[in-house]
């Protein structure tokens, strides 16, 4: 296997934000070949014997190379003047671990605003949260893993509710984050197949829909009683059928008694205030009361002046009585 195919894998070294991860791997690999020894300084090239000088600068070449293969081009121009494998070590670490207290902020702005990913899977945002704690791990501020833990169970979506409330019941010798992904897996695996199972029920719908035939259009999906060409009894249009008509639903059978139309009522008229005589023919026949009362008072003031007739006619009467008296 050559030194490309072994690397090809490996984060690049671009900036301060990749440097934790790209260190904690390059870090892995210098000890799989061996080599960390050399980058560390644990051996120089004067703690060796003269005849073992070139085998150690053919090892320590090893070394710069995984770490220019790593590295992206910008950061290779940091390293055209280092000679060894730890001056190339060293010179990254200076430079991307100088301002760690402002990454250290960085990650944990990151880490706690961090919100669960519906288009992700629950791995996914598990592996999101953990890469996080590593970063901060690996810039000497500790996050164990019941901080792990707790971000995760924090932030499950709504319908992971169940779970979270089984997860308390849990002893908490057992809530370890393997645990919890498995748990969590086993889950997501339960909703996945309940959100099929309503696909497949509203799916034989349709299809015992396309079965059904209206005997009114002669076209399948739907009966008769709910067929759009069916002609509203209310506005007399073809898109609906009497009991969904809009304005129907909307004026509650209002209908003016004026103009016969449906969007207002004979108070709110056009043509009452624009023709005095249909108003004052509608506001007597809509207004019985005052009809009643004008009547009454009509009557009260015939009968009063029929009294005052028959009140003249008397005294009439008696002076015509006491006329015909004096005259005999």
């Amino acid at each position: 296997m050559t030194e490309k195919s072994e690397v090809t894998n490996l984060t690049v070294l671009r900036n301060a934000a990749t440097y934790s991860l790209w260190s904690f791997q390059i870090k892995i690999l210098f000890e799989a070949k061996q080599l960390l020894k050399f980058v560390d300084g644990s051996v120089t090239v004067n703690d060796v014997p003269e005849e073992q000088i070139p085998l150690w600068k053919e090892e320590d070449a090893k070394a710069k190379l995984y770490i220019m293969m790593t590295t992206d081009k910008v950061v290779k121009q940091h390293l055209m003047s280092c000679d060894t494998s730890k001056d190339m070590f060293d010179k990254l670490k200076n430079i991307y671990e100088k301002d760690t207290a402002h990454q250290k902020c960085h990650l944990l702005q990151e880490l706690y605003a961090y919100k669960w990913m519906n288009q992700k899977s629950v791995l996914e945002n598990i592996c999101t949260v953990q890469q996080l704690a590593h970063q901060l791990n690996a810039l000497d501020y500790a996050v164990d893993e019941t901080a792990v833990v707790t971000k995760i169970t924090s932030m499950l979506p709504r319908e992971y509710s169940n779970f979270a409330t089984a997860w308390d019941s849990v002893p908490n010798e057992s809530k370890t984050l393997d645990n919890l992904c498995s748990r969590l897996q086993l889950e997501e695996s339960k909703i996945l197949a309940n959100k099929e199972e309503p696909s497949m029920v509203f799916q034989a719908i349709l299809n015992n829909k396309s079965k059904v035939m209206c005997r009114k259009c002669k076209k399948p999906g739907h009966l008769a009683k709910v067929c759009r060409t069916k002609k509203c009894g209310f506005c007399n249009r073809s898109n609906h059928i009497t009991e969904n008509c809009f304005f129907k639903n909307k004026y509650n059978n209002r209908k003016c008694t004026i103009c016969k139309k449906l969007n207002h009522t004979e108070e709110q008229c056009y043509f009452k205030n624009k023709n005095p005589e249909s108003g004052k023919k509608n506001e007597t026949e809509g207004e019985p009361n005052k009809k009643k009362q004008k009547t009454e008072e009509t009557k009260k003031c015939f009968m009063a002046f029929k009294k005052l007739n028959l009140d003249k006619e008397k005294e009439n009467a008696s002076d015509d009585d006491l006329q015909s008296e004096s005259e005999v």
